[in-house]
């Protein structure tokens, strides 16, 4: 990649940065239960506004946040060589694992030391929190993450640990992994197991397929290009789907139902 279009890149992260955040805290914002607004009722046009900016137009920041994560990943980085994978997850380490171990432990001592001291002081607790085994411990840093959001970083540091195997499937396969991949996500598969979200492993590496793609000039026709172009051109947008596997699309589709059906009515 030439320095002027990695500038241009850059530029346009930092440009998006500050939206996406915003859009990832709009998503908290309501319940995450979906609430279709009943058409004619006194309230519709406010659970419509409401609903669309929390559980519909905000879904594209967390897969993009992955994607520009894997780019970064591998840009410039030779994943196949001991000495890159090594000295990268090195910094993962410090960059995320360490935060992510200290930020858990310390809300769940707050939570721990909150039941005690209400419990000590004769005022009870209205929301008592106990940890009874070693296994509700642990799955407080993984399958239940205590801090929620965190969730995503969760599933960054099992992209990172795997980014050697990511690597090699993508320079393999000439970028067509992602074409499976693409399909699971369209149809908001998962698997279960924690840490290993579709979203985040089609959108990261695509991410990291895009920066490969920059690397090692793969020819137009791969895999990687092609659902490239095709998301760049817009043709995939009305298909994509939330992290929770829910259509984003979905949302509006069901309101434009009611609208045609209170018109023609």
């Amino acid at each position: 990649m030439s320095k002027p279009s990695t500038s241009s890149f850059s530029a346009v992260i930092t440009a998006l940065r500050f939206p996406l955040i915003i859009m990832v805290v709009a998503i908290h914002l309501i319940s995450d239960k979906l609430t279709l607004p009943q058409w004619g009722a006194p309230n519709w046009l406010y659970i419509y506004v409401s609903e669309f900016l929390s559980h519909s137009l905000p879904r594209i920041a967390v897969p993009m946040f992955f994607f520009i994560s894997g780019y970064y990943a591998f840009y410039k980085k030779d994943w196949s060589q001991r000495s890159i994978w090594t000295v990268e997850l090195k910094k993962r380490v410090k960059t995320l694992l360490i935060p992510y171990l200290l930020w858990n432990s310390i809300y769940l001592v707050i939570l721990l030391a909150k039941t005690q001291v209400g419990l000590r002081l004769g005022f009870g607790a209205s929301d008592p929190f106990y940890i009874t085994s070693f296994t509700q411990l642990l799955s407080y840093y993984w399958g239940d993450v205590i801090v929620y959001p965190l969730w995503y970083i969760r599933d960054l540091m099992v992209l990172c640990a795997l980014g050697p195997i990511l690597y090699q499937l993508l320079s393999w396969t000439r970028g067509y992994i992602l074409l499976p991949l693409l399909v699971l996500f369209l149809i908001g598969w998962e698997c279960g197991v924690a840490g290993f979200g579709t979203v985040s492993f089609f959108c990261f590496m695509l991410g990291g397929s895009s920066a490969q793609s920059k690397l090692t000039h793969w020819r137009p026709s791969s895999g990687s290009s092609i659902l490239q172009e095709s998301l760049l051109s817009g043709r995939s947008l009305p298909c994509l789907y939330s992290v929770d596997g829910q259509a984003t699309s979905s949302y509006t589709t069901s309101i434009s139902s009611q609208a045609q059906h209170q018109l023609s009515s």
